[in-house]
């Protein structure tokens, strides 16, 4: 008994991995005219524009943070030498007026008391000075802010996206 090419049972073609470019068509039902023809890319297609969007949205990602990084390196770079040009000429003039107040102070006391004196005015001074910079320092930070939100909303995305294929 032989059948007849009308009443066969429509096959698919065989799988292929090509390009969205040559889509998958699938058969229609025998009698059928009305069916769309629909693209349906097999899993391995699939996974493989996965991967490149991947790959290429974790590249996007190490460029941006490296952006990031590079701006917030010139930025302290440039305070640094600012704040040390700075720095060192307050030194110079710290000295000279710790001179001065030594040898004024004299006067009235004895040399070795006037630079005791001195010296703890400025050792206080000083303490009061590293701790305000320490303060200051832990508002710093030198985490890539953007990037590490941006790869966590990915993350989360392509979780999202692995849970609903898995459903």
């Amino acid at each position: 008994m032989s059948t007849s090419p009308i009443h066969e049972q429509p096959t698919l073609p065989p799988p292929g991995d090509g390009p969205p470019s040559q889509p998958q068509k699938l058969l229609p039902a025998p009698g059928d005219t009305t069916a769309p023809e629909v693209y349906h890319p097999t899993i391995a297609t699939l996974l493989r524009q996965i991967a490149k969007e991947l790959s290429a949205l974790f590249t996007a990602e190490v460029a941006l943070a490296k952006s990031e990084i590079r701006e917030t390196v010139e930025d302290t770079k440039r305070t640094a030498i600012h704040v040390g040009a700075g720095l060192y000429l307050v030194l110079l003039a710290s000295l000279a007026l710790v001179a001065a107040a030594i040898l004024g102070l004299s006067n009235v006391v004895a040399p070795w008391l006037a630079a005791t004196i001195v010296g703890v005015v400025l050792l206080v001074a000083g303490g009061v000075a590293l701790w305000m910079g320490k303060e200051s320092a832990e508002d710093i930070s030198v985490a890539p802010e953007r990037t590490l939100r941006d790869f966590e909303k990915n993350k989360d995305v392509l979780v999202e996206g692995l849970s609903e294929l898995n459903s």
